[in-house]
């Protein structure tokens, strides 16, 4: 393996599981890093989905329990699409899960090479 794939590897396997909480529904929400292949399944599901449904779609998808098992099921979702009031926490939590692991700017460049 190369110094570059060795370096991809450790950085995946630094990635520690994110506690979320929904505190309108006193909800403990856990995520783990995706990999690019789980984002892509994850954008290719919700290319034609209004934004709520990505949001319970990325939910349904991502969203563990303490133990690492997923929370709900596709046969969740609509159920979850009739609740009332739980648009934002659902709209938040699923930005949240997406969110979990991002790295703000993390091919900036280098200051030193501004002019």
């Amino acid at each position: 393996m190369s110094e570059a794939m060795d370096k991809f590897k450790a950085y995946s396997a630094s990635m520690e599981t994110v506690k979320l909480e929904v505190p309108e529904i006193e909800l403990t929400v856990y995520a783990e890093a995706m990999t690019l292949k789980q984002r892509r399944e994850l954008l290719a599901k919700t290319a034609n989905e209004d934004a709520f449904t990505s949001a319970i779609t990325t939910v349904i998808m991502l969203a563990l329990d303490e133990q690492g098992e997923r929370m709900f099921t596709i046969e969740d979702k609509p159920k979850l699409l009739r609740f009332k009031g739980i648009s934002n926490a659902i709209a938040r939590l699923g930005g949240e899960l997406m969110d979990a692991h991002s790295v703000a700017d993390p091919l900036e460049p280098s200051k030193a090479t501004e002019t």
